[in-house]
């Protein structure tokens, strides 16, 4: 999708996962489901504590298909902003609420400098970090509202100089600068 000299890519973290919903129209969900369970197998959570059920990865297919999409908005000038449900940095989530690819992402991200943003949920709590100059946002649930909060939700404004998200309800509201 694209907004101005804005790309923005969504990522499914949730593509190879045991927690998918079935989908009959799925042929490869039921493979990607078995490679989740032998991905969870080799990563102890003892010394992994993002190896938890309800996390999961892009897989392969997914990162090449975002390299390309990194490749060619930076051919062409363009910043990025990603979406994903799932977090990939723990200081702006959790230990526990983590990518099991994580560390691939953030190092295919480490290769560009046009990325601005990554922006995920999954952590309820929220969170907020800058590494490598990408600002790590990871969105409240609304289940940390309180009762008296009808709802909880973001809305992210952009502008040539800076990414403003206004938080609605228990989300927290953001203002960073950006790369021009």
């Amino acid at each position: 999708m694209e907004y101005g000299d804005w790309s923005f890519v969504v990522l499914d973290h949730l593509w190879i996962s045991v927690m998918k919903i079935p989908d009959e129209r799925d042929l490869g969900q039921q493979d990607r489901a078995l490679m989740a369970e032998a991905i969870l197998e080799k990563i102890p959570l003892e010394t992994h504590p993002f190896a938890q059920r309800w996390n999961g990865a892009i897989g392969e297919e997914q990162q090449a298909w975002f390299k390309a999409q990194l490749d060619d908005s930076h051919r062409r000038g363009r910043r990025v902003g990603v979406f994903s449900h799932i977090p990939i940095l723990e200081s702006a989530a959790s230990d526990r609420h983590l990518a099991w690819d994580h560390k691939a992402v953030l190092k295919l991200l480490d290769e560009y400098n046009h990325v601005e943003f990554y922006m995920a949920g999954h952590c309820h709590r929220g969170g907020y970090a800058l590494r490598n100059g990408v600002h790590h946002i990871t969105i409240e649930g609304m289940l940390e509202s309180s009762a008296a909060v009808e709802a909880s939700y973001s809305v992210v404004n952009l502008s040539p100089e800076t990414i403003r998200i206004e938080g609605v309800g228990g989300c927290s509201s953001y203002s960073f600068s950006v790369c021009t």
